[in-house]
């Protein structure tokens, strides 16, 4: 099987581009998810959609570069698992887009329950020694300039003179009179601006660029898919052929023919013309 070259530049250009997409997706997204604050978040290592987020990248990873790899190689099998997997991971990226919708909307409505029940869990792991506790949320709480839960208050004792360095003394007795928020809103504002930048790099580049490919690629994936669907039932087929659909072997004997018979027209026509000619006496 042979590629047009302007063919082979656009595969491997095409699927380059969305390798480096990608990298740059997990290099970003893995930085989100290792921060220290994500564990005040339902989105940590152990929630199934972000594991499932980085299953489908990896295979979008591996998919790229059997692209670039059957562009390189001439292989028509490699090829057609590279389009036969294309739409299919379109359609799971809707299906997660959706699904992630919903555990932000989710995560809106129970997020004061759910950081409350973090806070207790931490308070009740931290009883010997909450002085990493304590200073976590005193970075926090400067960092966003809102009140940590009460119960980190009664906790820490930001008016000792240990914390007067990190002015918490004051945080202490704005928190107090409450002429601070809590911690809740800011929290969600940072992991808003942590994830809206990987929803940017998912579905707004590199959704289009797979979209792209699809639409280009589209007369071959329908060549691929009629061939399964009349497999078995070769006489239903249109007699298309498509040119990953011809074996070199075939292709080979097809212009082996053509040329025999194209050099056995050539001797007949130069035979009839060194045949002597008759001529007619009147």
């Amino acid at each position: 099987m042979q590629l047009p070259p302007y063919y082979r530049l656009w595969i491997y250009s095409t699927n380059g581009l969305l390798i480096l997409i990608q990298l740059i997706f997990v290099f970003c997204s893995y930085s989100v998810f290792s921060h220290q604050w994500i564990k005040y978040f339902p989105f940590g290592w152990p929630n199934w959609l972000v594991i499932l987020t980085y299953a489908s990248v990896g295979v979008q990873f591996i998919v790229c570069v059997g692209g670039i790899l059957g562009a390189l190689l001439f292989s028509k099998t490699i090829l057609r698992i590279y389009w036969l997997f294309m739409i299919p991971l379109l359609v799971f990226d809707l299906i997660k887009a959706i699904c992630w919708v919903i555990q932000f909307r989710d995560m809106h409505r129970q997020y004061p329950v759910f950081i409350e029940g973090i806070v207790n869990l931490q308070i009740h792991s931290a009883e010997n020694n909450a002085t990493s506790l304590c200073s976590e949320w005193a970075t926090l709480q400067l960092t966003m300039k809102c009140c940590a839960p009460e119960n980190i208050h009664q906790l820490c004792d930001y008016t000792e003179s240990r914390w007067d360095e990190l002015e918490m003394s004051k945080y202490a007795d704005l928190c107090s009179s409450r002429k601070l928020y809590s911690c809740a809103n800011p929290l969600l504002r940072w992991f808003h601006g942590q994830t809206d930048f990987l929803a940017i790099i998912a579905y707004f580049v590199l959704f289009p660029l797979k979209l792209i490919v699809v639409v280009v690629l589209r007369k071959d994936i329908q060549e691929l898919f009629g061939e399964i669907v009349y497999a078995g039932n070769q006489h239903l087929y249109r007699q298309y052929r498509h040119w990953a659909a011809i074996d070199p072997p075939e292709r080979f004997n097809n212009d082996l023919s053509s040329s025999l018979q194209f050099s056995m027209e050539t001797i007949t026509s130069t035979t009839a013309l060194m045949e002597p000619q008759k001529v007619l006496k009147e």
